[in-house]
């Protein structure tokens, strides 16, 4: 939990609307996304460090009827149709040849040099239209020996890591239309002290069933009731990434038309339902479940699962206000990125942890200081294993709910995308 405002109070009374206020900054500071990988277009045959602005061709054309010079020669036609629709800068044939001997045909890589990196089923794209314009300037490219593979294009190669940068982004933009920051109005309440203090934690806002609600930890609600919640909504239809130079802007919380909070204690589950015909009004897109919630526990992909939320440690001070009788500090709150691979299941690790509901992600944020506080209810997002089209789009799948962190062992727990299914359908039955 994190306090996003304390006041002193001389007696301890219900505030004006106004000191409510907490203010939110769609800044992103993207923890341990500074060090994702660069889109990488890796030469045939040579190491990562290669030019990351080219991508590479190999085709097969028949020797019979072509010389590598009346081949070269053509080139410049090629560029220019490929940069119509491409940042083709330049081709040249690479003078690595693959089977230098076979007396069929030529194997040859094709170097494109790009005035900036391309995603990969871009390039894919792209090759595909030069292999067609290939097959048709040099016929017969289709008839190949049975000792040549399959007509083959090297597309550029993404990093074993994780997505590629530019993916990563485009991911990131996708699941900041769903992340919500989650107020929790007076959560810690010290009548010696005469203090008082918001709690913040965060939240998916999702489609079930023909309702709209916000997903989110159970513990981060607490007590609270519809009229104690206040919520932090994204503003910008596009992030201001760190380095781009554009100036913060910092915003009020809102009110949403809350209908009703399910909970679920033994699995610190809950859903804040909304009224849908007063949404209208709010910046709003809610992620549709079941479609995009993950059926097992384990992801096909390799990489990292992607988090969302509010840690304490990125809150700063924006104001001091002094009345009468109180004093009010009031902060706002950064959203930030935090990934995290999965874990090997433990056996002792305690009884808040349950193997076959749970998955444990490392706790390994760029800065070691930064404590997960605050990211109590985000959703551990990864992308859908298969792609539904041939262009690539940012597909975020509902992994599971971050509801716990374990501080020694630095794991953080996650109550997995089966169990979520089961408590939506538990709190929604089908009419």
């Amino acid at each position: 939990m994190t306090h996003l405002r304390k006041i002193m109070l001389e007696e301890l009374r219900p505030l004006s609307q106004e000191r409510y206020l907490l203010r939110y900054n769609p800044l992103i500071d993207v923890e341990g996304a500074r060090k994702m990988p660069q889109v990488r277009k890796l030469k045939v045959g040579t190491q990562a460090g290669a030019n990351p602005n080219e991508m590479v061709i190999s085709v097969w054309i028949p020797r019979v009827a072509n010389d590598l010079r009346s081949i070269d020669r053509l080139l410049p036609e090629l560029n220019q149709e490929l940069a119509t629709r491409w940042p083709v800068k330049s081709i040249h044939r690479s003078r690595w040849m693959r089977n230098p001997v076979d007396p069929t045909h030529w194997e040859l890589n094709f170097i494109v040099e790009l005035a900036k990196p391309i995603i990969t089923v871009v390039g894919a794209a792209m090759a595909n239209e030069a292999v067609r314009w290939f097959r048709k300037r040099f016929p017969g490219s289709k008839k190949r020996s049975k000792q040549h593979k399959k007509l083959s294009i090297r597309p550029p190669t993404e990093h074993k890591i994780g997505l590629m940068m530019v993916e990563n982004r485009a991911f990131i933009e996708r699941i900041a239309w769903y992340t919500v920051g989650i107020v929790n109005l007076l959560v810690d309440v010290d009548y010696q002290k005469k203090t008082m203090a918001d709690g913040l934690g965060t939240g998916t806002a999702c489609t079930w069933k023909g309702h709209r609600l916000i997903l989110t930890a159970e513990h981060v609600i607490a007590k609270a009731e519809p009229k104690d919640l206040a919520f932090l909504l994204r503003v910008d239809e596009a992030i201001n990434w760190e380095g781009m130079g554009k100036p913060e802007k910092v915003v009020e919380r809102v009110s949403l038309p809350v209908e009703r909070i399910v909970r679920c204690m033994e699995h610190d589950l809950a859903a804040i339902v909304l009224r849908t015909e007063e949404l209208t009004p709010f910046h709003m897109q809610f992620c549709e479940l079941p479609e995009h919630l993950s059926k097992r526990r384990t992801a096909k992909r390799k990489g990292s699962l992607i988090l969302l939320g509010f840690p304490s440690d990125r809150i700063f001070d924006v104001s001091k206000i002094k009345t009468a009788n109180a004093e009010a500090y009031y902060h706002a709150a950064r959203p930030t990125i935090l990934t995290g691979t999965i874990a090997k299941p433990r056996k002792n690790l305690s009884s808040a942890y349950q193997q076959k509901r749970d998955v444990l992600l490392h706790y390994t944020p760029t800065d070691p200081q930064m404590k997960p506080f605050g990211f109590s209810g985000a959703a551990a997002w990864s992308e859908r294993a298969e792609r539904s089209g041939i262009l690539w789009t940012a597909e975020s799948v509902v992994f599971g709910v971050l509801t716990h962190a374990f501080m020694t062992p630095k794991l953080l727990r996650v109550v997995g995308g089966p169990t979520v299914k089961q408590f939506l359908q538990d709190s929604f039955p089908s009419p």
